[in-house]
């Protein structure tokens, strides 16, 4: 996949703070150590389909980028502000194209292009499993929640 040029122009959907995977039941987050911050973004074109049908056109793509923490910015404030961007990925949703009916690529190091992550990994594994919405996390995306699930959340 070629990166998209244009994701400073898709639509904000919500943003996570050391949202991460932790091991076994430990939870690490702290303020001593926030992980990254995450942001997820909807295709423009995609996210007014959603609008108007209530669901997922086929082709939909979602960004969701992984940004460093910086502790101690200049201005000091508090709490964590983005540093610079570690990686990011494209998650598509198409049930004709896959299989799966959906594929997850990720670009690292400022990448133009990347290849679909390979069936059978738990980054797919976690979206069947644990998404509330059609393999995507909503619950954790306000723009979305009250819209696609029932009773929100």
């Amino acid at each position: 996949m070629i990166r998209p040029g244009n994701i400073d122009q898709w639509i904000f959907l919500g943003a996570t703070v050391g949202h991460g995977y932790p091991d076994g039941e430990s939870r690490s987050f702290s303020l001593n150590s926030p992980g990254m911050i995450q942001i997820v973004q909807m295709e423009p074109g995609a996210y007014r389909y959603l609008k108007q049908h209530g669901n997922y056109a086929d082709g939909t793509m979602l960004s969701l980028s992984f940004y460093n923490t910086q502790e101690k910015p200049s201005p000091a404030v508090d709490g964590v502000v983005q540093k610079d961007l570690a990686s990011f990925e494209i998650h598509i949703l198409d049930r004709e194209k896959y299989s799966d009916k959906r594929a997850f690529f990720l670009f690292q190091n400022g990448d133009n292009t990347a290849g679909m992550i390979p069936k059978g990994n738990a980054c797919i594994d976690c979206h069947e499993k644990d998404a509330e919405y059609d393999g995507t996390f909503v619950q954790f995306y306000p723009v979305l929640r009250d819209r696609l699930l029932p009773e929100g959340l």
